[in-house]
This record gives structure tokens, C-alpha cells and sequence, in this order.
């Protein structure tokens, strides 16, 4: 009975191990998305800020 129980604990604890570093995992991609998203994020607006304004009836006439 002992072994069996041991064995339990071993596998529960190996369990514990995996999900901590998956968590770990988690943290570090979330964090490095952030990192991207910020600096894609950023870029778009830089190039946004430089454009040109046109005047909304030159804007429709270019659609149609």
C-alpha cells in the first residue's frame, strides 16, 4: 500500500511541477505579445501621424 501511495505522490507532485512550468511558459509568451503588440501598435501610429489629410468630398470622389 505504501508503494502505490508513494507512486500517487510522485506522479501528483511531477503534475504540480508540469503546471508550474507551463505557467511560467504562459507568463513569458503574454509578456512577449505585449512587447510586439506595443511596438507593431506603435509603428502603425508613427506612420499614421505622417499621412496626409484630405478633405472628406476629395475622400469620396477616390472611393466611387
Amino acid at each position: 500500500m505504501t508503494t502505490i501511495t508513494n507512486s500517487k505522490k510522485l506522479i501528483k507532485r511531477e503534475k504540480i511541477e508540469e503546471i508550474q512550468k507551463l505557467k511560467i511558459k504562459a507568463m513569458i509568451l503574454d509578456e512577449l505579445l505585449e512587447f510586439i503588440e506595443d511596438k507593431y501598435f506603435g509603428y502603425l501610429m508613427k506612420i499614421t501621424e505622417n499621412e496626409q489629410n484630405i478633405p472628406l468630398s476629395k475622400a469620396k470622389k477616390f472611393f466611387k
